[in-house]
């Protein structure tokens, strides 16, 4: 079977709320300028969960053609955003779905974005912590989560917004789908490790356990200091399954001012379809 290299950007920014929308999209348009003149082979940046926020359904499609038409035709990369409003969590404001978290719908939502359109429609996330999602509503959604792109030769790529990936339900739906990649978008200062009883590590690795062997995970969020660490170690924001080998090869350093980059090249043994 025929090795394959890919590189893939994760996008680490700092929690600055203050920002209106336009000035978020110029720094996103600012890390795809880094990407075009230091890694122009890259052809995936994640971005973290919530960056954008939004008061209306008519207004987040809007946005997320704003947001499109200022990536480019060259990646494949999220377009994340919060709901707001008077009263952002009731069913009422729901998306897609009436799945319920804390008796609330989350007002948290997301799509792929693949060479310059839409992977798949906005979606809503499912739950934020172990046991927020049943079996029945992860079977149904993660379906729709993975899609075929060509930016990575026709493989399947899987959006799992934020702390989505603590629920075993909605692991093993996404186990069930076989996706290549996992693009995973965090909100603010997710602990990646240290602590196991706050940590991701563990869910993460179980995940990677049970998807093929060639298949990786790549993760994006705001903190502070623009790096993860445990222990004095820098932990990887991209890894790979069993079979598979990501290794960090560049960043942007302070080059995009309130945002850092890490490239991530990962060696896949996937054919591609």
């Amino acid at each position: 079977m025929p090795l394959s290299t890919i590189r893939i950007a994760t996008a680490l920014v700092q929690p600055d709320y203050e920002w209106a929308f336009q000035s978020r999209l110029s720094l996103v348009a600012k890390m795809c300028t880094w990407l075009g003149h230091n890694e122009p082979r890259c052809r995936s940046l994640t971005g973290p969960a919530g960056y954008f926020r939004v008061s209306s359904q008519a207004e987040a499609y809007e946005r997320r053609d704003e947001f499109t038409r200022a990536i480019g035709d060259e990646l494949l990369t999220t377009f994340t955003f919060d709901l707001l409003g008077d009263d952002p969590s009731p069913k009422k404001r729901a998306l897609d779905g009436k799945h319920l978290a804390d008796g609330h719908a989350l007002p948290f939502y997301g799509c792929l974005i693949d060479g310059g359109k839409p992977l798949g429609d906005i979606v809503q996330q499912l739950g934020r912590k172990s046991g927020d999602i049943s079996a029945f509503v992860a079977d149904a959604h993660a379906r729709h989560r993975v899609h075929i792109t060509s930016l990575l030769e026709n493989r399947p790529v899987a959006l799992s917004l934020c702390g989505e990936v603590r629920s075993r339900p909605w692991r093993e739906a996404l186990v069930e789908q076989t996706p290549c990649l996992i693009l995973n978008p965090a909100h603010a200062s997710v602990n990646l490790a240290g602590n196991p009883t706050r940590s991701w590590a563990r869910h993460v690795d179980e995940l990677l356990m049970k998807l093929p062997q060639d298949a990786a995970w790549a993760f994006a969020d705001h903190i502070t200091q623009l790096e993860h660490r445990a222990n004095k170690q820098f932990v990887p924001l991209v890894q790979g399954g069993q079979g598979t080998r990501a290794r960090r090869v560049n960043d942007s350093g302070w080059d995009i001012p309130g945002a850092r980059l890490y490239v991530y090249e990962v060696l896949l043994v996937q054919e591609a379809g």
